[in-house]
C-alpha cells in the first residue's frame, strides 16, 4: 500500500496558504476605513459602490464608536482603476452622510514582520 502522507501533508499547506492569503499578491491594495451611523446597514450599504470601483473588498474588521451611535468598518480593497480614488471616496462620503472616509496603504502587521 503506498504512503500517502507526504501528499496529503503538501495538499494540506497549500490550502492553508490560499485559505489565510499568505503569499498572495497584494500589490494595489488599500485599506479603507469609513465610519457610518448605526441606522445603517454596514452588510450591504456599499456594494454597488464597491462594485463600481474596485475588482476586491474585504471586510476586516468592524468596531462601535461613540458608545455605540457609529460602527467604523475597516476592508481591504483594490481599484480597479486608481485615477478614480476621488471620484469612489466621493461616493462613499455622500453614502454615509459626510462622516470620516481614510484611504491608504495597508499595514503590516507585527507578526508579518
Amino acid at each position: 500500500m503506498a504512503d500517502y502522507t507526504g501528499v496529503f501533508e503538501r495538499v494540506e499547506q497549500k490550502y492553508l496558504l490560499v485559505f489565510f492569503h499568505i503569499g498572495a499578491d497584494r500589490s494595489g491594495e488599500k485599506e479603507l476605513s469609513i465610519t457610518i451611523p448605526e441606522s445603517l446597514d454596514y452588510t450591504e450599504v456599499f456594494d454597488d459602490i464597491f462594485k463600481e470601483y474596485t475588482t476586491h473588498t474585504e471586510l476586516t474588521e468592524v468596531k462601535t464608536a461613540s458608545l455605540g451611535s457609529l460602527y467604523k468598518l475597516h476592508y481591504r480593497v483594490r481599484l480597479a482603476d486608481d485615477r478614480n480614488e476621488k471620484e469612489f471616496l466621493d461616493a462613499l462620503r455622500c453614502r454615509n452622510g459626510n462622516l470620516e472616509v481614510r484611504c491608504g496603504q495597508p499595514h503590516t502587521p507585527v507578526e508579518q514582520l
